[in-house]
């Protein structure tokens, strides 16, 4: 089995509002640490990426959702 994991992360820049999306895959499930982390992970790297670029980012929100992934000839 595989999944997938996506994490949604609203943020502001200036007067915008936004939504950032980065999926994950893994053969295995993540526990509530590593969701935890792959999270806090996303949030800072990128923070970081939109400083490097001279932008402020507000981060308003974030989640994580799960997917299972069913071969096609299932």
């Amino acid at each position: 089995m595989m999944y997938r994991y996506q994490i949604d992360l609203r943020v502001k820049e200036g007067n915008t509002e936004k939504t950032i999306k980065k999926s994950i895959f893994r053969k295995k499930e993540l526990t509530d640490a590593e969701l935890e982390e792959a999270q806090l992970e996303f949030i800072r790297s990128t923070k970081a990426i939109y400083k490097e670029k001279g932008i402020d980012l507000e981060v308003l929100e974030w989640g994580i959702q799960k997917f299972e992934l069913v071969p096609k000839n299932s």
